[in-house]
């Protein structure tokens, strides 16, 4: 099942997502998404501590009406669950693999659809779909834009939100945090099917989150590294930017 999250009052947006979906004949519905003016109700409702957190009162909407697809996907025992944002547009062949989802492997929890970096840090190993395929994510790759999530790995990702503070934004969540704990392991779809909007043209639709996210000041601490730690990490930067080379996520949408 395919899910938009949305503001009721985002007009603009939810036509956008009307053509998107429409005119590819995919199936969705939009998520009315958590307000700030009743944040703390839904806060609550959902057992998540942002205690002592940098998070805007707009991220932690956001990450809440992920988190409550996620318990939608486990209330209604969804096998799979599709969530996307409302700025999202729709690569050229997006509907051969959002229509159906019997494509996905037994094995794979979570699915990236969407680009958001040029070139990522992957596995080598491909699992070939139709004209796609999939490869583990071994790197933070940003963005909660689209993706696919499973039974289980809905389960597993609320356990884990449910037991911890959450002081970061809900896409660092998956495709940060996530990855490098394997929770859940997060695999790309290449090429990706989805992009937001403000990748391509930022005056269109612009970023909802984007100011608040810029508001949060991100200390960083300095650390002075052994000559020898040094050339490691040297190596190793050079060693994964070569790796990177064969990384690469392609788009291609549909007006072109």
């Amino acid at each position: 099942m395919n899910f938009v999250i949305s503001l009721k009052e985002a007009e603009k947006r939810r036509a956008h997502i009307e053509d998107e979906f429409k005119v590819k004949e995919i199936p969705f519905s939009f998520f009315d998404a958590i307000n700030k003016s009743n944040l703390n109700q839904e806060i609550a409702k959902f057992g998540i501590s942002f205690d002592n957190t940098k998070l805007t009162d707009g991220e932690k909407a956001c990450f809440l009406s992920h988190v409550a697809l996620w318990s939608y996907c486990l209330e209604n025992d969804l096998k799979y669950i599709a969530i996307y944002e409302d700025d999202v547009i729709l690569s050229k062949n997006a509907e051969e693999l959002l229509i159906d989802f019997s494509w996905i492997p037994d094995d794979v929890q979570l699915i990236k659809l969407e680009k958001f970096d040029k070139s990522i840090l992957m596995a080598f190993k491909r699992t070939f779909i139709n004209n796609h395929c999939l490869r583990e994510l071994k790197e933070r790759h940003l963005g909660a834009a689209g993706y696919i999530l499973t039974l289980s790995g809905a389960k597993t990702l609320l356990e884990y939100v449910k037991k911890n503070t959450q002081d970061q934004p809900v896409d660092e969540i998956l495709f940060n945090i996530n990855i490098n704990n394997n929770f859940v392991k997060a695999y790309q779809i290449l090429p990706a099917i989805v992009i937001q909007m403000d990748r391509i043209d930022s005056k269109i639709l612009p970023s909802q989150l984007q100011d608040d996210r810029s508001k949060r000041v991100v200390h960083t601490r300095k650390i002075k590294k052994h000559f020898f730690s040094k050339i490691k990490l040297e190596v190793l930067r050079v060693f994964f930017k070569t790796q990177k080379l064969f990384c690469k996520i392609g788009f291609e949408r549909a007006d072109k």
